[in-house]
This record gives C-alpha cells, sequence and structure tokens, in this order.
C-alpha cells in the first residue's frame, strides 16, 4: 500500500503545481480526484490492518 501512497503523492504535488500555474484545469481535477481517493482507501485499508 505504499506503493499507492506514493503515487498518490506525486500525482498530488504535480497537480497542485499544475493548479498553480493554471495548466489544463480538467486534467488537474481529475488528478486532485485520483490522489483524493487513494488517500481514502489507504485510511480505510491502514484501519482494517491495525485491528
Amino acid at each position: 500500500m505504499n506503493f499507492l501512497k506514493w503515487t498518490a503523492s506525486i500525482i498530488f504535488i504535480f497537480s497542485l503545481i499544475s493548479f498553480i500555474f493554471k495548466l489544463g484545469s480538467t486534467f488537474i481535477n481529475s488528478l486532485l480526484l485520483l490522489a483524493a481517493t487513494i488517500f481514502i482507501v489507504d485510511i480505510f485499508i491502514g484501519r482494517e490492518k491495525i485491528k
């Protein structure tokens, strides 16, 4: 699952950089949605492993 965290982090960072420079807003929004989804899934899967 660490791979998904790193992937989501990289996507999130690149999308924030692109958002700051206003490049391709539709693509950026989809990347942010993907990164947020990966983080949320990771949170729920991480809690199941702790129990």
